[in-house]
């Protein structure tokens, strides 16, 4: 604790320096550079002839030459700018440990130099340490476009079950922790004393031989007491606008009180970005100056010539920075008369149209894509079934995810390899416990009569497959059942939806997704979208609405997904829990962000 409390000092020293410079470069991040690399973006997907990503042509678009170059053109961009955000606030930072004042402009100046000197060959290295960097020291928050990145849950989770890759990986995160703590001061050394890149590691990896893991854990903290700190001060702001809220009473409406949660939000969320990376690099600035003072080395310092700039030029960034600010207070304005008049409908309503659909039947207890699974199902009351279909050599379509056989029914063979009669004698209940052993697999044509007969809709997926006639014979059973109004068709493969849509084109159709990035909602054999839940926004939603399409999510089985997947307006939610999943959609919620924040402070209060 002592250690924390000295570090205030470096802070306070230059702080309207430092606010200052920190409320221009990221008013201008979210103003200018953020919708920027967006734009970059979209101009590759359009160089590069793809006007939407997905897993099914992610590889081709990322190997593509001119993809390569471009991309690597805009993490140098990416890189430099926020390179520029740590050189500039550890000038700044230095001075204030010399008790030196330092003017906006002087160390942008300054900083603008030490920049000009990573494109030097010798310094190329920075980049690299930059992006290694970024996670450890919240440059993820302080470029705000970064931390819009999320890992598909799909693959944490497949991370999590299989306990060696999750030993591996934590052992990996372990590794690179311990690495750019040992890193850390390599900048500073470039800053403050000049050494060209690889004497800066080299310097900083002899500093933090002594006493690195308690440097770390310097760091680490002061980055939870920043965590902590932004959503306590969130949540008591709105507990008191709900409070006011509460003592007015009816006189104020729902979307009044919705709005000024909404800029309460904002404001806390912009004074993290810019006190989160001075807050951080004045920690390590505390440290890398105490390392020094500890181990008898020579401190360097910048010197810098005092005054030069002139007030008039000072009292030009201080209007500057008042009409940033007056131009943030207005947006905000505009966005309250815009959510007033019903722009963003996010209003108290009652969500309702949200179905749910059983993930291969109620598969997280029972056996998956079999019948018993998809008795139990319709039992819980799911609005759909989702089953996966393949094709048998002797031409049956039989219900089984994987290809190969091995992890349900211990056989080491293709579905497409075998034949109807060879599949019959397989039981693929036993895996999941001696209880269900028996279990066999169902062909599609048991499983639409059934869902007919129990009132139950179908979401069939097609896997992929090189098999001639697959489409025409899924669509031929549910012909023959006279069930297409109770079927939607899905696949992860367009072309496959393509074939449909030729054949039978009444029949909705549904893409799945485990990433988009771009415009996907052109794609005609699409009727509608099925994404892994955290790559779903509002936006997209709204938008695939407005182009008449559906949206899926896939597959949500906490509580939390599943209140967003709602708010946010999803047609479908395909879960293993279907219980929960109900549950959820049959209550009135309001939507996304600020009802989590409502939730956690009702919590507190017992409301």
């Amino acid at each position: 604790m002592k250690r924390l409390k000295q570090i205030i000092p470096i802070l306070r020293y230059n702080l309207w320096t430092l606010v200052g410079f920190e409320a221009v470069l990221k008013v201008l991040t979210l103003m200018v550079f953020g919708p920027l690399v967006a734009w970059l973006m979209k101009e590759i997907m359009s160089l590069t002839g793809y006007t939407y990503l997905t897993f099914e042509n992610l590889v081709a678009f990322l190997w593509n030459p001119l993809t390569i170059i471009l991309l690597a053109g805009l993490v140098v961009f990416v890189v430099l700018y926020t390179l520029f955000d740590m050189i500039t606030v550890i000038v700044i930072l230095d001075q204030s440990c010399q008790r030196k004042r330092i003017q906006i402009v002087r160390a942008i100046r300054t900083s603008l130099r030490k920049c000009g000197g990573v494109l030097r060959r010798r310094n190329w290295g920075f980049v690299g340490w930059t992006l290694l960097m970024m996670p450890f020291i919240s440059v993820g928050v302080a470029t705000s476009f970064l931390t819009t990145l999320r890992v598909p849950s799909f693959i944490l989770e497949f991370i999590w079950e299989n306990r060696w890759l999750a030993v591996l990986v934590g052992g990996v995160i372990v590794a690179w922790m311990i690495l750019l703590i040992r890193w850390i001061y390599a900048l500073h050394y470039y800053v403050v004393d000049g050494k060209p890149f690889r004497e800066a590691i080299k310097a900083s990896v002899g500093l933090s031989k002594k006493g690195w893991g308690k440097s770390g854990l310097i760091v680490v903290v002061m980055q939870v007491l920043l965590t902590v700190v932004y959503l306590a001060v969130t949540v008591v702001g709105i507990l008191v606008v709900m409070l006011v809220a509460r003592v007015w009473g009816g006189n104020l409406a729902d979307n009044v009180v919705v709005g000024a949660i909404w800029v309460l939000i904002t404001m806390t969320f912009m004074l993290a970005v810019i006190f989160a990376l001075p807050i951080c690099f004045a920690t390590v600035s505390f440290l890398f100056y105490q390392q020094q003072l500890t181990q008898g080395e020579k401190i360097e310092h910048l010197y810098l010539k005092q005054g030069g700039e002139g007030q008039r030029r000072e009292m030009r960034m201080v209007g500057m920075i008042w009409t940033l600010v007056v131009l943030a207070v207005l947006e905000c304005a505009v966005f309250n008369y815009r959510f007033k008049r019903g722009d963003y409908n996010a209003v108290l309503t009652q969500l309702v149209g949200t179905e749910v659909t059983a993930h291969r039947g109620a598969s997280a207890e029972l056996p998956e894509n079999t019948m018993l699974a998809f008795r139990e199902a319709s039992r819980l009351g799911a609005d759909y079934i989702e089953l996966d279909v393949q094709m048998t050599r002797d031409g049956e379509i039989v219900v089984a995810h994987d290809r190969n056989l091995a992890r349900v029914a211990g056989v080491k063979k293709n579905v497409d390899e075998m034949t109807w009669a060879e599949i019959q004698e397989l039981e693929v209940g036993s895996y999941l416990g001696e209880e269900f052993r028996g279990e066999k697999i169902p062909t599609l044509r048991e499983v639409v009569h059934f869902a007919k007969e129990a009132g139950l809709k179908m979401n069939i997926e097609l896997k992929e497959t090189e098999a001639d006639g697959f489409v025409e014979r899924v669509i031929e059973v549910v012909d023959e059942e006279e069930f297409r109004s109770g079927v939607v068709i899905s696949s992860g493969a367009y072309e496959l939806l393509e074939q449909v849509e030729e054949m039978a084109g009444e029949l909705v159709t549904i893409y799945v997704m485990g990433m988009m990035y771009g415009n996907v909602l052109p794609l005609s054999a699409a009727d509608g979208f099925s994404l892994e839940a955290s790559n779903i926004t509002l936006e997209f939603v709204n938008a695939a609405h407005e182009a008449g399409k559906v949206v899926y999510a896939w597959t949500v089985n906490s509580e939390d997904k599943i209140w967003r997947m709602v708010e946010i307006g999803v047609d479908n939610i395909v879960t293993d829990n279907v219980t929960l999943a109900q549950d959820v959609i049959s209550q009135n919620r309001t939507s996304g962000f600020i009802n989590e924040y409502m939730r956690l402070v009702r919590g507190v209060l017992w409301w």
